[in-house]
């Protein structure tokens, strides 16, 4: 059994940055000190236990260097998630959906006078100000030197392309890479709300498949736990989520398209059968 002095000295470790690195200059901000990086065991002790979130969506490493300037230290921590639509997922998770959106690499936003939230390619980067203040304008100039000194595109991922763009509610559109729905089944899903005929919105998703799988190998294995359904010549898997009611898939040429928060199983069914 471990003594108290060893699970001291472990956490103490764990703690400690794998190595320090040379960190993106950035226009008119001095590096207070020298930039260190956390891997995944060092990341539960960086962000204080709430590493489950990152390491579901494929974490791979943070930098993390204090810049100061004029009165104001900022953390900045740069996120490298491994796939630009890993970052995605993870900054549309943690930004507001209401918040003002900065066009400052693919997207960044804020909440002033104190964090800001950048994305770039597999880049997420979240500047955190814990001495003095910063609004948007003095944000900007800092982000747009952050993310023209890292790598990769300044688009959107790819895959955002599957999701249809009719009646699509700005802001809505998500990545989820396990349990969307609480259901352990549905993995690696775009998705976004769309506003009904009746004014209500529904949600509206896309199971993208694995490497070296395909559309047809996902419905394949929802197929083995959902029940089926035919309407209008489509066949629909359903299932009775808990708190979200009817959520029904069936297979496109988009891939594995489903409907979620419905008001009922008809609507569901008429929402599916009237994707091209």
């Amino acid at each position: 059994m471990c003594g108290p002095v060893f699970v001291g000295v472990l956490a103490a470790m764990l703690a400690q940055p794998i190595s320090a690195v040379e960190f993106p200059g950035v226009d008119e901000w001095s590096l207070q000190q020298e930039a260190e990086r956390y891997d995944t065991d060092g990341l539960w002790e960086y962000i204080n236990g709430g590493a489950d979130v990152y390491l579901a969506y494929g974490f791979r490493q943070v930098d993390v260097g204090e810049l100061s300037r004029d009165g104001v230290v900022a953390s900045v921590g740069i996120y490298d998630m491994g796939t630009a639509l890993n970052a995605f997922g993870i900054y549309r998770r943690e930004a507001a959906s209401d918040a003002e959106t900065l066009r400052v690499g693919v997207e960044a936003t804020g909440f002033p006078p104190y964090q800001w939230l950048l994305l770039k390619d597999r880049f997420y980067v979240k500047v955190d100000i814990y001495e003095g203040e910063m609004q948007n304008d003095g944000a900007v100039s800092l982000l747009e030197s952050i993310a023209n000194a890292l790598p990769g595109r300044d688009t959107y991922p790819e895959e955002l392309a599957l999701l249809p763009e009719a009646g699509i509610v700005p802001g809505s559109v998500g990545f989820t890479r396990e349990s969307f729905l609480g259901m352990r089944e549905l993995t690696n899903c775009i998705h976004a709300r769309y506003g009904a005929d009746d004014e209500s919105e529904f949600q509206l998703f896309i199971v993208l498949p694995g490497h070296g799988a395909s559309g047809e190998d996902v419905w394949k294995q929802l197929a083995a736990k959902w029940s089926a359904v035919e309407t209008s010549g489509r066949l629909v898997l359903s299932r009775e989520v808990p708190y979200r009611g009817p959520v029904g898939i069936t297979l496109t040429d988009r891939g594995v398209m489903g409907v979620a928060d419905c008001s009922d199983q008809e609507q569901m069914l008429r929402v599916l059968s009237e994707i091209e």
